[in-house]
């Protein structure tokens, strides 16, 4: 019997599905510690992949929580661009100043001090010393910090300063600036660095960071906050990647159609292709390069496109992408029974995408969708489909999970609500 859920995560989406050939996640919802007890509660002790569509603060955080957490993984399928980010953190030219103008502090200018990391460095420690670097961005973002030239040569120095600098701000914060606070936080954080290594170090400061953005007003969701958020979880990912046991792969968008399973799992990458870790650049980021990669991967019109598929039945987890890799006059064609994760939760912004999505048999097919605002204008076309599924449950406006059994050549709903948006 295959099943699938949308789990209810506080925010973002978190597809789980369970079949004879294993269980998956797609996406985990935001940074919140909910996406383990979750699965938990559901009985899933192993799951065979889980998958991030697209590195946005609403599908990349569970999945770091669940990487944290130890959950027995065979594999993590990642964006590309994360590693990326890494190696571009990695290439920074030390022009500290300039970054955070781009952000709006004024920081005194001196000669700059870029880390100098060795060319040849192997793969893990590459992910270190990118991880330590992606954190400073994040902190020069955040609170226009600048290092001291001194410990930018050895990663775990970086890493115990950042610890004690993000520690202390944020406290700082929280005690209105009260000199008992930043006092205690000091000798706490020069005890603390004793008992852990670089990845818990890196691990806390990546979360108070996260959180730090988190506090920022919703009018910056496009500026600083959204900038510190994504060097948050990309320095998290990378550094769970050093110790996770599971074999994690990373999946490059191609920007037209491919048309091959991956090795030994029933799911196609519609519009990605598996690729190496990237190289060491061979060129230096300056400020306006690297916020033009950081604001890339927060770009989420386009994301990686997944379909499961048996001789049963599909599954299409596209709920991000405008499916602008399928040319003019081409369509995907799902000719089984399917569910549909409905381009950007059924709102207006990716009507696009449903004319690229032809049924055969449209009423066997079924339409999620998640977290969405009431007050937001649902898409006409979410809307024409015979069959649709809201994990809000918007008649009760409740969040009821959804969970949708294949049997007997139809998708049956167990649990969630029709979608009665208007």
């Amino acid at each position: 019997m295959t099943q699938f859920r949308v789990l209810p995560t506080p925010q973002g989406d978190a597809y789980l599905l369970r079949s004879k050939r294993g269980s998956y996640l797609l996406d985990g919802g935001v940074l919140s510690g909910f996406l383990p007890a979750l699965l938990r509660e559901r009985q899933v002790r192993k799951l065979r992949a889980v998958v991030c569509t697209f590195p946005s603060p609403e599908r990349l955080g569970g999945v770091v929580d669940l990487m944290e957490s130890g959950h027995h993984v065979s594999e993590y399928w990642l964006p590309e661009s994360l590693a990326v980010m890494t190696e571009h953190a990695r290439a920074f030219n030390g022009d500290w100043a300039g970054w955070c103008a781009r952000w709006g502090w004024s920081v005194p200018a001196r000669t700059p001090a870029p880390a100098l990391w060795e060319t040849e460095a192997s793969s893990s420690d590459r992910s270190a010393q990118g991880a330590a670097m992606l954190l400073g961005l994040g902190m020069g973002a955040a609170f226009g910090w600048v290092p001291e030239n001194e410990i930018m040569h050895d990663p775990l120095e970086l890493m115990l300063h950042l610890f004690e600098e993000v520690a202390v701000r944020v406290a700082g914060r929280w005690g209105h600036g009260a000199e008992s606070v930043s006092h205690g936080m000091h000798a706490l954080c020069r005890v603390l660095p004793s008992g852990g290594d670089q990845l818990e170090l890196g691990m806390v400061c990546g979360r108070m960071l996260y959180a730090e953005a988190a506090s920022m007003p919703i009018q910056e969701m496009s500026g600083r906050r959204m900038v510190v958020q994504s060097l948050a979880l990309a320095a998290m990912t990378a550094l769970q990647s050093l110790r996770c046991a599971a074999r994690v792969r990373f999946f490059r968008q191609t920007g037209k159609r491919e048309n091959q399973f991956i090795a030994n799992h029933p799911f196609k990458c519609l519009n990605g292709m598996e690729v190496p870790l990237p190289q060491p650049l061979s060129r230096t980021m300056t400020p306006a390069a690297m916020a033009v990669e950081v604001k890339k991967i927060s770009n989420d019109d386009e994301g990686l496109v997944y379909q499961y598929g048996t001789a049963e039945c599909g599954v299409l987890f596209g709920g991000h992408a405008r499916m602008a890799f399928l040319k003019r006059g081409t369509a995907l064609v799902l000719d089984r029974p399917t569910v549909i994760t409905a381009p950007k939760q059924g709102g207006i912004a990716m009507e696009a995408a449903y004319g690229r999505i032809v049924s055969r048999q449209p009423e066997k097919d079924i339409w999620v969708r998640t977290h969405y605002s009431y007050k937001r204008r649902v898409s006409n076309l979410f809307r024409a489909q015979q069959n649709t599924v809201c994990l809000h449950n918007c008649m009760h406006r409740t969040v009821n999970e959804i969970l949708l059994v294949f049997h007997d050549g139809r998708w049956t709903c167990l649990a969630g609500g029709g979608c009665v948006c208007s």
